[in-house]
């Protein structure tokens, strides 16, 4: 039987431990390459940018129709996509301050945050008018309110 020494053991256990971070190492280079894959396929999955989660500026063309006047199309911003909203039972302190509140809720709508004027002229039986409609500049998620 032959015998190890302490030296060539080691050596061997250094060299185990060499192969198994290299081997380690490109394990996690597949993961985070799969990982990768996953998340640019499911990226395309929604094919527009309001289907990703937040709010999003959007072009919005509608065709107008006003009385005594040729319809026409107009193309303004809107603003589209999922906010938070969330439903959960009220804890401890909110039911010693109010008892009949037994559920906390809370919704954010996406919304404009600022407008910009879109002037047109429309051909009309009196003549050309001009009509102003009001566009998206920005848009974002805030609490939902009637207004």
């Amino acid at each position: 039987m032959e015998a190890f020494s302490l030296e060539s053991t080691l050596t061997m256990t250094s060299s185990f431990s060499n192969v198994f971070r290299r081997s380690s190492s490109c394990y996690i280079n597949i993961a985070l390459l799969v990982l990768f894959a996953v998340t640019v396929t499911s990226g395309e999955r929604g094919r527009h940018s309001w289907e990703a989660p937040g709010c999003h500026l959007v072009g919005h063309t509608r065709t107008v129709s006003i009385p005594g006047c040729v319809p026409f199309e107009v193309t303004t911003n809107a603003c589209r996509g999922f906010c938070v909203s969330y439903a959960i039972p009220s804890p401890p302190q909110t039911l010693a301050f109010n008892p009949n509140f037994l559920i906390t809720s809370r919704a954010e709508c996406c919304g404009f945050v600022d407008t910009h004027d879109v002037n047109v002229w429309v051909a009309c039986v009196d003549g050309y008018q001009q009509k102003t409609f009001k566009s998206a500049r920005s848009c974002a998620c805030s609490i939902c309110r009637r207004e």
